[in-house]
């Protein structure tokens, strides 16, 4: 016996990818000892997503290695606004930006933050692998996004508290 699918099936099927692409990130909100809400949350970065510095399709300066405050662990990279769904207004690419870290004693934060860009920017250009990463919603509206940042200048890659 034959079987055969329906039309809902089969739009079901397709659907998954976009549906999954288009979801809001779960935001995780925390109270800072300074009474001051912080909203986050994470992605994974891959060459679906997440465009370089220097990509065509940005017409900015590039804040990458090859820029002066990269010795101090900042850099950024775009996101799509089409690839995250965060009702923010954006209408072009969101820009990730890692703070920098001023004090250059810190060099154990500085290198988490490199090593973190080199391996975004590998998962892009190989397009293979992901990255997982978390950004701090600082702003209401606007396409200015970044990296979680913490105590010492340091990156902070998980949800909830910050671990001192």
């Amino acid at each position: 016996m034959r079987k055969t699918l329906s039309l809902l099936q089969l739009t079901g099927i397709l659907l998954v990818p976009v549906i999954a692409l288009a979801s809001p990130p779960e935001i995780h909100t925390v109270i800072g000892k300074n009474g001051l809400t912080f909203r986050h949350f994470e992605i994974q970065l891959s060459s679906e997503n997440t465009l370089l510095p220097g990509d065509p399709k940005n017409n900015r300066k590039r804040l990458d290695e090859y820029s002066e405050n990269f010795k101090y662990g900042q850099f950024e990279v775009f996101i799509p606004e089409k690839s995250l769904s965060l009702e923010l207004g954006c209408k072009s690419n969101y820009i990730v930006r890692m703070p920098m870290t001023l004090d250059l004693r810190q060099k154990t934060s500085i290198t988490q933050k490199q090593a973190l860009f080199y391996a975004i920017k590998k998962a892009v250009v190989s397009k293979t692998g992901t990255v997982h990463v978390v950004i701090e919603l600082t702003y209401n509206e606007g396409c200015n996004l970044f990296f979680r940042d913490g105590p010492g200048g340091r990156y902070i890659g998980y949800v909830g508290a910050i671990r001192r």
